[in-house]
């Protein structure tokens, strides 16, 4: 009897050691397939984005309307050039550095807004620029009901609120300006009350 429980003790032993080695394993980042699980709770660096600083309309034109297509185009695009194609180590194919893939949003979004994104996702090394496996930002879904609100200098904000089951109830706050096109000069996620996330803290 004695012998019996002896080997059930020590097999539970074995499992239990067995187990703690496995999460307590960690890849090296070096490693281009190590996962990196998307936290809305990390703070990522954000320039402050002074609108002043963009080419104002001369006194007596106007822009023409943002209009539906042009928001759904330009939200749909900053997120094509977000994912970009990698072969399977998740080495990008089409570009080698952050630089270069920025560049790539030219007529989307300003480098101020685009930077963050390129920071949190890639990673570039010697041989090239990768991806770093994770979930995507929660994201302007078009289909959705949303606000538009002009500001001062001709300037557009466009709010939405969403509620998905891997993010829960959050907001987007994204701010157009047009210069020779529309573009995204600006993207928030203020916090939505009741929200228990600080949606601050997403990129």
């Amino acid at each position: 009897m004695w012998k019996a429980k002896f080997e059930w003790l020590l097999t539970g032993l074995t499992l239990l050691v067995t187990t703690l080695l496995l999460f307590s394993y960690q890849p090296e980042s070096g490693d281009p397939a190590y996962a990196h699980a998307y936290s809305q709770n990390e703070r990522f660096p954000k320039e402050e984005i002074t609108f002043s600083t963009f080419t104002k309309l001369d006194e007596g034109q106007t822009a023409p309307e943002l209009t539906m297509e042009t928001i759904k185009e330009k939200t749909e695009a900053f997120i094509d050039h977000l994912v970009q194609e990698t072969d399977e180590n998740y080495r990008v194919v089409n570009f080698s550095t952050k630089a270069a893939l920025i560049e790539e949003f030219e007529e989307i979004a300003t480098q101020e807004v685009v930077a963050p994104y390129i920071e949190f996702y890639y990673d570039e090394r010697d041989e090239g620029l990768y991806i770093v496996p994770t979930e995507l930002p929660p994201w302007f879904i078009f289909e959705e009901p949303y606000q538009k609100e002009v500001l001062d200098d001709g300037l557009i904000r466009i709010i939405q609120e969403n509620a998905l089951e891997m993010y829960g109830d959050y907001r987007i706050e994204m701010v157009f300006a047009y210069e020779k096109g529309w573009r995204i000069i600006d993207i928030n996620h203020p916090h939505i009350e009741g929200d228990v996330t600080d949606s601050s803290d997403i990129i």
